[in-house]
């Protein structure tokens, strides 16, 4: 049975996927700390966005997210076979049991223009697996796992951007500096 953190949920401020995080992970991570049971913590610790099966340990929340991380890889590595030409069916024979939105939005990412736009379009996707995941559960340690895998996408993003921002300033000064060296 989970444990539910009434005031810890209630007192997180709530989270948009075309937001910026409105707090910082660690910020997060620093009220878990007061607040969360000690098996709880290590269940946090090893919920993040790249979680192996092998690593969920005996949380179901934990293995029903890698599982679902492992099919999109899996599907992921399915169209970059079919992109080269290549039969992906030897290597890959787990991902045929990839559900078939899973299979679709895969296909429409590698449609993207821009690899960020595939990624946001992949996250996307993760972020509605969350959200059917909350569907019956108040103020339960899932809740919290999924307000940490969340939280650690926006935060992916916001780094991205900032990055971004620092290649454009970059650019402008680099810009900048030529227009004045005359050769």
């Amino acid at each position: 049975m989970s444990r539910t953190y009434y005031y810890l949920i209630a007192s997180l401020p709530l989270l948009d996927f075309n937001d910026p995080p409105p707090i910082s992970y660690d910020s997060f991570l620093q009220q878990c700390l007061q607040q969360l049971h000690k098996n709880d913590l290590t269940s946090l610790q090893r919920a993040t966005l790249t979680l192996d099966e092998a690593d969920a340990k005996d949380n179901r929340f934990l293995k029903s997210w890698a599982h679902v991380n492992q099919q999109m890889r899996w599907e992921i590595a399915r169209h970059r076979y079919l992109k080269m030409g290549r039969d992906p069916a030897a290597p890959l024979k787990e991902s045929a049991s990839a559900d078939e939105a899973l299979i679709m939005t895969v296909k429409e990412a590698f449609q993207a223009d821009d690899p960020l736009t595939a990624e946001k379009i992949l996250d996307r996707f993760r972020w509605n697996f969350l959200e059917e995941l909350t569907q019956g559960k108040f103020f339960t340690f899932e809740l919290i796992l999924i307000y940490a895998l969340k939280l650690q996408m926006l935060e992916r993003y916001q780094n991205i951007a900032a990055g971004i921002k620092g290649k454009e300033v970059f650019e402008t000064y680099k810009k900048a500096v030529f227009e004045k060296v005359t050769i």
